[in-house]
């Protein structure tokens, strides 16, 4: 039997077709249109502010406003910019965004986490020594102001890799907090 297979990749999605011995068996679809809003950051202007529901909305430049829920330790005001990043939740016909102020930048082997501290490891490296080798590493790069979480890929790169991919990281969180200024 001949198999072939064909792909198409754009910025909206990516769609495969398989043929065997010339005749269609499989198409699939996916789309990353509705992926691209799941983690970005943006820098939003506080529009309301509803106790009664627990959430501020947010005006985020799309087409509705973002829903954050309220904080008790930071106290909002309507007017105010601040940097926000969705959550997984995607936005529906009727729903803007979920949105966070706990900003996450996720990396290949490690999530750079803004105003948080320490490290944490992924519970399935189950190997006590590399945890533990994982570990000393992470806090030894771990940019001061941060937190790590260092993820299961990480297993099976170099203290050098880590540490690139958290300069990188830190890099592109200054960037962002610069442009948010």
């Amino acid at each position: 039997m001949r198999r072939e297979l064909f792909f198409e990749h754009t910025e909206d999605g990516c769609r495969v077709a398989i043929l065997e011995d010339g005749v269609l068996s499989e198409v699939h679809a996916e789309s990353t249109k509705d992926q691209k809003e799941t983690e970005s950051l943006f820098l939003g202007r506080i529009e309301q502010i509803r106790p009664s529901v627990g959430a501020a909305f947010v005006n985020i430049g799309l087409e509705q406003n973002g829903f954050l829920p309220l904080d008790a330790d930071r106290p909002l005001r309507c007017g105010e910019m601040i940097l926000v990043q969705a959550v997984a939740k995607q936005a529906t016909a009727s729903k803007g965004l979920r949105l966070t102020q706990k900003i996450n930048l996720a990396g290949k082997v490690l999530v750079l986490v803004p105003g948080s501290e320490g490290v944490h490891l992924s519970k399935k490296i189950k190997d006590e020594a590399l945890r533990q080798a994982l570990q000393s590493a992470a806090e030894a790069i771990c940019p001061a102001g941060c937190g790590l979480i260092v993820r299961t890929a990480s297993q099976d790169v170099t203290r050098e890799q880590l540490g690139e991919e958290v300069n990188a990281l830190y890099e592109r969180w200054k960037a962002v907090e610069q442009k948010a200024k």
